[in-house]
Parts: structure tokens; C-alpha cells; sequence
């Protein structure tokens, strides 16, 4: 009986823990952004008319000396057919838990320095899930645009 137990334990282990060769895999990451020091929204614009998002910067300052945004602008949005190229998706709260081998957190890059994850991010699809923007029980998940990468 302690055999099982302990299979199903190490079974649990490998299934639910996130390892590099995991998340190397997925061609969507998933980025916790909560505004602070380290990470600020720099631009916020919305239209007048209908009071929708019309372009936002999120910038991140890490311990390292480098820094790096993201950004999403609703009219470079499309592609020549009209097609919506970084989509914009209400995620249920649960998300975060049921989805940790997609999502990276601020600390986790500041931990393993920035500059290990520059060719990682840029060659994937990346969303900013705002934990300040919060629609009922609904977070919200922006596909951004990878856009600068530098020093202090």
C-alpha cells in the first residue's frame, strides 16, 4: 500500500510541476503583470467614443539592469485580410492554478536574470494577464507585442 501511495504522489509531482523542457514546448507564455515598482503601465490611451483600450505599455525593470516592454495597439492589430493578429481574452481566475506550465511570473525572470529569456519570449506569443484588470469574475489575458529589451 506504501508503494502505490508513493507512486501516486511522484505521479502527481511530475504532472502538476513546471519544468523548462515543459514550457519550452508551448508557443503561448502566459505573463502575471502587478503594477509596482519593478513593473509599470507607461501608456494607457482609450477612445473617447466607446471607452475601449486603444493602446497600452507595460514596462518591466529588473534587478539585473535590464529592462524590457510590452506593448498593444489596437490599430496595428490586423493583418492585411482584417484578421485580428494578438487576441484579448477573458480567462476565468482559475486559469492561473489549472495553467502554471504557461504562465511565468515577474520573479520568476528576475531570478533566472533576463537575458535567458529574450530569444525565449520573442519567439512565442505573449499575453499579459493585469491582475489590477479584473472584469467580475474574470481576469484578462492581452496578446502583446515583445518590443524593447535594454539597460538602465
Amino acid at each position: 500500500m506504501r508503494y502505490v501511495c508513493f507512486l501516486l504522489f511522484m505521479y502527481s509531482n511530475f504532472c502538476y510541476s513546471q519544468n523548462e523542457n515543459e514550457l519550452q514546448k508551448k508557443d503561448s507564455i502566459f505573463i502575471i503583470f502587478s503594477e509596482g515598482d519593478k513593473q509599470k503601465i507607461y501608456t494607457k490611451m482609450f477612445d473617447k467614443e466607446s471607452n475601449e483600450l486603444k493602446r497600452i505599455f507595460y514596462a518591466f525593470n529588473f534587478n539585473d539592469g535590464k529592462n524590457c516592454s510590452f506593448s498593444y495597439d489596437k490599430h496595428f492589430n490586423y493583418d492585411l485580410n482584417g484578421k485580428e493578429i494578438l487576441k484579448t481574452y477573458k480567462i476565468k481566475k482559475s486559469f492561473l492554478k489549472k495553467n502554471k506550465h504557461k504562465i511565468i511570473t515577474f520573479d520568476e525572470i528576475n531570478d533566472n536574470g533576463f537575458v535567458n529569456y529574450i530569444d525565449f519570449l520573442q519567439e512565442r506569443r505573449v499575453y499579459i494577464i493585469d491582475l489590477a484588470e479584473t472584469k467580475g469574475k474574470f481576469l484578462i489575458a492581452r496578446g502583446v507585442i515583445f518590443g524593447f529589451a535594454g539597460e538602465e
